[in-house]
């Protein structure tokens, strides 16, 4: 039996993209190679799929703020296929690479594994996008994703379903900057001093503010927007 096929995605245009890098080259330095064969395909902050070095990323692993995906030489791209989806790289101009060019990618990828943070990652597009490929990749599925990345819907669902979760307010940002106020005024009614903010649909503590006083609420929940269009208030 032959090695598996792994391809770890990651990247992204997520507020999270070099969180993810970390938490890629980590996956990648974790699996045995061998038993799997091992592709890595990055996201760069524009959304283009590229086909990094391995080496050159772990080269640079403790700079994940310099890391560059947009300069990959490589761009790769994800073929549908009625008996699994397959990763093709990409000649300049979008014409498929043959050969050697292709670094093997012809052949269907076993499975996924997505290391995406934020949004497009663990909210269930890019699980979706898998879905339709007929790819097999790891973690949550598209409603599992979707439901638990968006931390509003997520405490409704287990507030109606008699799960105990902690008071909250969900503010739009719509509604922010007409009446910032009025919220500011009901957020302070409700839970007093210190509260917390952060935006409904991120992670790795992006974008999370400690309120302490009413003078500094509006800046904080101002900078928590920056992230989304949606943020809680607890």
């Amino acid at each position: 039996m032959g090695k598996k096929r792994v391809a770890i995605v990651f990247g992204g245009k997520s507020g999270e993209h070099e969180v993810s890098l970390v938490s890629a080259m980590c996956v990648y330095d974790a699996l045995d190679k061998s038993k799997y064969e091992v592709t890595l395909i990055g996201i760069d902050k524009k959304g283009r799929w590229t086909l990094p070095d391995p080496q050159w990323l772990l080269d640079q692993r403790d700079r994940p703020r310099e890391i560059r995906l947009d300069q990959a030489p490589r761009d790769v791209a994800l073929l549908p296929a009625r008996s699994g989806g397959s990763l093709q790289v990409l000649e300049a101009g979008g014409a498929l690479a043959h050969g050697s060019a292709a670094g093997g990618l012809s052949a269907p990828i076993d499975v996924v594994i997505p290391i995406l943070h934020g949004t497009n990652g663990e909210d269930g597009t890019i699980q979706g996008l898998f879905e339709l490929a007929g790819l097999p990749y790891v973690g949550c599925g598209v409603l599992g994703s979707a439901v638990c990345m968006d931390k509003d819907m997520t405490k409704r669902v287990l507030r109606d379903a008699g799960v105990p979760v902690v008071p909250f307010l969900t503010v739009r940002k719509v509604h922010w900057s007409s009446q910032a106020e009025r919220i500011m005024d009901e957020a302070e009614k409700t839970f007093g001093y210190p509260y917390f903010v952060k935006p409904a649909n991120t992670g790795s503590s992006v974008g999370v503010n400690k309120v302490k006083t009413r003078a500094d609420a509006k800046s904080k929940i101002a900078d928590s927007f920056q992230y989304d269009t949606k943020v809680l208030i607890e």
